[in-house]
């Protein structure tokens, strides 16, 4: 079973070490980055959850970003002081101060990574499409394109996270690591293909995005 990957937030080495050593034996890996790098971060890579120290998450625009990626937010502080408290009120799933209970941040993580898990959506909308994942039915307003089974996969994860940017690499893995016979430039290749499909219906409509160095994403207005 593939281990799930959670992104820290931490500036402190003996913070990232200790964590890194009591997580080690569980089925979690741990990606430790600091505030600067946190879109990077998450645009290369596909985590489970956040965990941060409060000191990098006192502005809540930040964390109504983690939300876009739909992911949970553990937000950790050493103090117990009445500024932390008010953070509460933020959209932060979880607070955890004083010392930190590692066993304890292992059990809660765990659960939100659970209460998040989407269910899977047979329909999916997005400005004027709509996919119909069981049927691979896409309508473009009130015109039907065809697919196939590959361009459905690609739209899929697209369409279900439009917040999120895929690197082909990211998608091969994701979507195609039993097929090796399909490659990176395949994949660009179906990208493009439903794109065209798409501009055919609807040429005065832009749908997806391939931002350099970051990957594809659905264009969001």
């Amino acid at each position: 079973m593939a281990k799930q990957l959670w992104l820290v937030i931490e500036d402190n080495q003996y913070t990232r070490d200790t964590m890194k050593e009591y997580f080690k034996t569980s089925d979690v890996e741990l990606y430790c980055t600091t505030e600067q790098y946190i879109e990077t971060a998450l645009k290369k890579n596909t985590f489970n959850i956040v965990l941060a120290s409060f000191q990098y998450l006192k502005h809540p625009n930040l964390i109504t970003y983690f939300k876009d990626y739909r992911l949970p937010v553990i937000v950790y502080d050493v103090t117990e002081g009445e500024r932390v408290k008010e953070f509460e009120q933020q959209h932060v799933d979880k607070l955890m101060y004083g010392q930190i209970n590692y066993g304890q941040m292992l059990n809660i993580a765990h659960q939100l990574i659970k209460d998040y898990e989407p269910t899977k959506q047979e329909i999916l909308h997005f400005k004027d499409l709509e996919l119909n994942v069981s049927t691979s039915k896409l309508m473009v307003g009130n015109k039907e394109v065809l697919i196939n089974d590959k361009e459905l996969l690609i739209l899929d994860l697209l369409m279900a996270h439009p917040y999120r940017s895929f690197i082909a690499e990211k998608m091969k893995e994701m979507l195609f690591s039993e097929n090796a016979a399909i490659t990176i430039d395949y994949i660009q290749g179906l990208i493009s293909t439903i794109e065209k499909k798409l501009t055919s219906a609807h040429p005065d409509e832009k749908y997806i995005t391939d931002i350099w160095q970051t990957g594809y994403k659905m264009v969001v207005d």
